[in-house]
């Protein structure tokens, strides 16, 4: 998938780093389909939590550096979907897991891009942030 063209914010680190994390649930989502399920898809979703850890951090501390005022809430939303990715863990070393499943994470992923990371990018402009592409 490529998301980044869809879901781009105008950064293209923050871009590339969405497009990796993508990247990751369409391996899982491609492990769910084959017979090694459970240690590609675990691999996959352990790559996935940890990129996603990373990629936090990253838009994290470009609000800390801006004075994003919703700093806190964007972190809510953030460990949110690391404490799903980690229930996701448990379910896969116990259980099959369903594409209803990565499905969930997808489309969280892609309404936080689109309705939650906007509004920093938004502020960041107004307070002569970092450099952004044309697309944004």
């Amino acid at each position: 998938m490529a998301a980044t063209q869809f879901f781009s914010v105008g950064l293209p680190e923050i871009d590339e780093e969405h497009q990796v994390l993508f990247d990751c649930l369409d391996a899982i989502v491609f492990a769910l389909d084959t017979s090694y399920a459970t240690s590609q898809g675990f691999a996959a979703l352990e790559k996935l939590t940890d990129y996603s850890r990373t990629h936090f951090r990253v838009e994290e501390c470009l609000m800390r550096v801006f004075d994003y005022p919703s700093l806190d809430e964007h972190k809510q939303q953030h460990a949110y979907f690391i404490e799903e990715l980690e229930a996701l863990r448990t379910k896969i070393l116990t259980e099959d897991v369903s594409a209803a499943m990565v499905t969930f994470l997808t489309e969280w992923l892609r309404d936080h891009i689109r309705d939650i990371d906007l509004k920093y990018v938004e502020f960041f402009k107004q307070k002569g942030g970092p450099a952004f592409s044309q697309a944004a």
